[in-house]
């Protein structure tokens, strides 16, 4: 059963098994027998989203970009996302032969994102 994970600003779903730091500018969201992690950090201050190149909008509970990116044995997926007039910036990786692994959980994971009520 999903459980919510909240910090001041945003929560999101996390599946079973997943694990999160504590922290509400920085928090690291992973599943201890998965291949990758995700990093949620939230920019205060910043009027306009960080750029990463050529990005894709996301549609989910929060609108933003998401770019991916892969190079050597790094595969890394993006995304900047407006939060409550505050952007926050998070980041999968894991190594580029594992890409697809976690992809549908990810994915599941960035649509729960949302403002924390």
């Amino acid at each position: 059963m999903p459980h919510i994970y909240r910090t001041n600003l945003w929560q999101v779903a996390l599946p079973d098994g997943w694990r999160a730091s504590s922290g509400d500018e920085l928090v690291t969201l992973w599943n201890p027998e998965g291949v990758g992690k995700l990093t949620v950090i939230s920019i205060a201050d910043i009027k306009a989203p960080p750029r990463n190149g050529q990005g894709r909008e996301f549609t989910g509970k929060l609108e933003g970009q998401t770019y991916d990116f892969s190079g050597g044995d790094l595969f890394a997926r993006h995304w900047t996302l407006l939060c409550g007039g505050q952007w926050i910036y998070v980041r999968y990786s894991c190594a580029t032969k594992n890409a697809e692994l976690e992809r549908a959980t990810v994915d599941e994971i960035l649509q729960s994102i949302s403002e924390a009520v």
